[in-house]
């Protein structure tokens, strides 16, 4: 892994357990934001539509789509969303 990969590496780390620090502050009831970050392979418009329709996301629920770049490239897509049941269920179903 070159000094890129791993200083990315260690930022989603630092990203995943801030989120995780709010989260637990929060009260049960409150609504939770996931951050999805989607390697792309191939046109990122296809990527961002695959990924919407797989987890079922109604656009009122998705908060934004930030771009991942190197090398003048789109590499990822960070997909911010408000969490549902539905959707942990499709995430799920996508990692199998």
């Amino acid at each position: 892994m070159g000094w890129l990969e791993d200083m990315q590496a260690r930022s989603r780390q630092q990203a995943a357990e801030a989120v995780a620090a709010v989260h637990a502050q929060l009260p049960p009831e409150a609504p939770r934001a996931v951050a999805d970050e989607i390697p792309v392979r191939g046109p990122v418009e296809a990527v961002i539509a695959w990924y919407i329709g797989w987890v079922g996301l109604a656009p009122a629920d998705v908060y934004g789509i930030v771009p991942s770049v190197s090398n003048d490239s789109i590499v990822a897509v960070t997909i911010v969303y408000l969490d549902r049941p539905e959707y942990a269920a499709a995430r799920a179903r996508l990692q199998r």
